[in-house]
């Protein structure tokens, strides 16, 4: 082999894939061309890397794609010579990676949407291979924070703890570097969450009592509430009045007022509508039998208290006014004396109020007569 010479094709970018060509003259067949190695300028080796022969061009090798070290540093190529000696070469120059300095990327959702008085990070995607700062606007012109400064990729959030209405609108994220300065913007939206109700939806009341029902929502503030019964909007009667704040007082209710409601609620969020049930309870309705008793001396007897009505709570049996037995609907009492004379009433409650029906008791007196009979002059005719 009489000479040798090295050829090298760079487009060399400091932390970016690129690719290595070599150029090798003076070396004839069978000699091989097989690794390259970078050498720094104190002589140590930063890089190794396989060389690929060319399948049509003999002389050319590549190297695969690779990420160049930064600075400056020195190409060196080994391989076997034809007489299968190994041998080396340095490129007589340095070969230096340059930066380039590629404009950031900014990426940011052009829409963001938040429910009112809940917290939200606004995010700025930042894609850089230089440093860089960050600044966060809103509108603008009005200045948020930064800048913050940054040396590689990043995302910045910009959080908002508490949302208000006053918050919506652009949001912009400003990047600035030494390639140039470029911007990502989103819109923030405020979500109100949609309007609920949160009356009960069964209210019952005692029959002829003042019946309040409430139409509460979860709007801080000024609403419209209306009502509606069988398809019709209620107005204020005498029987009826409906006050600002929506509640509905029926009075004096009745069964005639029993059935489903309906509240309507308007607000600058919406409408919404909660279907109510009233109920009515009446009074129960109570029953004794017999209502006179006439007993003997020693004799039992038994009354019967018949209990009709709703949620009865309690069934109580009086005595000329005393409390006696509770709870049961069949009062006996046995072996029956004088004492036992007076008002036997049983009193049935609810959440109406209390109904009661009472039997009198008395003592059967037997009065007992002697009758003489005088007989006198009888005949006896045969």
């Amino acid at each position: 082999m009489d000479s040798k010479g090295l050829f090298i094709w760079t487009t060399l970018s400091s932390r970016q894939s690129t690719h290595l060509i070599v150029n090798v003259t003076g070396l004839p067949r069978p000699g091989v061309t097989t690794d390259a190695e970078f050498i720094n300028l104190r002589g140590e080796a930063i890089f190794n890397g396989r060389l690929h022969a060319h399948s049509t061009q003999f002389g050319v090798y590549y190297l695969d794609a690779f990420t160049p070290p930064e600075g400056h540093f020195y190409a060196k190529i080994i391989g076997v010579d034809e007489h299968n000696f190994k041998f080396q070469r340095l490129s007589p120059s340095t070969v230096c990676s340059r930066v380039v300095r590629q404009l950031p990327i900014v990426l940011m959702p052009k829409h963001t949407e938040v429910m009112l008085f809940h917290s939200v990070s606004l995010t700025c995607a930042v894609q850089s291979s230089i440093p860089y700062t960050v600044a966060w606007y809103k509108g603008n012109d009005e200045h948020l924070s930064g800048p913050l400064y940054f040396e590689h990729s990043e995302t910045i959030t910009w959080t908002i703890p508490t949302v208000t209405h006053s918050d919506a609108g652009y949001y912009k994220c400003s990047v600035n570097s030494q390639a140039g300065n470029v911007s990502g913007q989103t819109y923030l939206e405020i979500r109100e969450p949609p309007l609920h109700v949160s009356s009960p939806k069964v209210y019952t009341f005692p029959e002829h009592t003042p019946a309040y029902v409430d139409c509460t929502h979860d709007e801080p503030s000024m609403a419209t509430i209306t009502w509606q019964r069988r398809g019709e909007p209620l107005h204020n009667t005498d029987h009826i009045r409906i006050f600002p704040n929506g509640t509905l007082l029926i009075n004096r209710i009745s069964k005639s007022d029993e059935g489903p409601y309906v509240c309507n609620v308007l607000t600058s969020r919406g409408r919404a509508l909660a279907d109510i049930t009233v109920l009515v309870i009446q009074r129960p309705r109570v029953h004794v039998s017999p209502r006179v008793i006439d007993f003997a001396r020693n004799q039992d007897f038994t009354i019967r208290c018949d209990v009709q009505g709703q949620d009865v709570v309690a069934v109580q049996w009086y005595f000329n006014g005393r409390p006696i037995v509770p709870g049961q609907h069949q009062l006996t009492v046995f072996r029956a004396e004088k004492q036992n004379e007076g008002r036997y009433e049983c009193r049935a409650e609810n959440a109406a109020g209390s109904t009661s029906d009472a039997a009198n008791a008395q003592l059967r007196v037997f009065i007992f007569v002697n009758y003489v009979i005088a007989v006198s002059d009888v005949r006896i005719c045969g």
